[in-house]
């Protein structure tokens, strides 16, 4: 599983009162994720101030002091982005999957196994 937090621009957070935090939203079809919905919900239903398809546009909009986002903790964690305490963790789970003719070819067998350990870090 992959952590995700609630992340924002420090200074951000330091000119701007909680009442008036903005939030930014990645979308896939339309449609909000769950940990989306979890920080909309937390700014009393308030609409995302800007929707992206891609979570490093949402990174790169915090990064910009636009508002919060919900990212995960890898993406999170780069830059200058302040986690917010959260009394509900979030996580995502990440599956790896492949066709059972190819997962014991060699090449495809070191692939898997570099992903994988890619993501050992990442384990809650």
């Amino acid at each position: 599983e992959i952590p995700f937090g609630i992340y924002a621009a420090p200074n951000y957070l330091a000119v701007t009162s909680e009442e008036n935090y903005e939030w930014i939203s990645v979308e896939v079809g339309g449609v909000h994720g769950q940990k989306q919905q979890k920080l909309k919900e937390r700014l009393n239903n308030k609409e995302p101030i800007m929707i992206t398809n891609h979570p490093e546009l949402q990174w790169r909009a915090a990064c910009g002091e636009v508002g919060l986002a919900v990212l995960p903790d890898f993406l999170g964690g780069l830059g200058n982005l302040e986690k917010l305490s959260d009394d509900q963790p979030m996580s995502a789970e990440i599956w790896l999957v492949t066709h059972e003719d190819l997962r014991h070819s060699p090449a495809v067998r070191v692939a898997i196994d570099f992903l994988v350990s890619c993501f050992e870090s990442f384990k809650v």
